[in-house]
């Protein structure tokens, strides 16, 4: 270890160095229980909730919510915002998409969630509504009706 250069950065007491590397890193987990609702023929709810405090590596000052159109060959929508959930408005009628998050603290982005895929209802065709949810290790699906 280089105790010159993490003196710098830990001021001046000399510490295990991927401690002060961390400082300019952002999460090292993926948001958690990412749940996807679909509303109606336009929009759908989609909601978080934070990483393992353990690999937080901070406060989480963000998320960035990335949404891919899985048919149409459109840019990936990107949105930020301050709160575990997010409402995705103006989509297609009856088309497939895809999202995923990540949270952000002041050393920077973290790792994506698992891509989660949903379909925009048909209109006029409003069935049961499906939830996926993903546990911890994102290897886990439970359907609820």
């Amino acid at each position: 270890m280089n105790c010159a250069f993490v003196d710098i950065l830990c001021g001046g007491v000399c510490r295990n160095f991927d401690n002060a590397l961390s400082i300019f890193s952002g999460p090292y987990g993926s948001p958690l229980s990412v749940v996807t609702r679909v509303d109606g023929t336009t929009s759908a709810n989609v909601s978080w909730a934070p990483p393992d405090p353990n690999l937080q590596n901070g406060i989480i000052t963000y998320y960035t919510v990335v949404l891919t159109d899985l048919m149409f060959s459109m840019p990936d929508r990107v949105y930020n915002t301050t709160f575990t959930y997010y409402v995705f408005t103006g989509l297609e009628e009856y088309a497939r998409y895809a999202f995923q998050v990540a949270a952000a603290t002041q050393g920077g982005l973290g790792p994506l969630s698992t891509s989660i895929r949903f379909t925009t209802f048909e209109d006029g065709k409003y069935l049961s509504r499906t939830y996926d949810v993903f546990d911890i290790s994102g290897m886990q699906k439970e359907h609820c009706f």
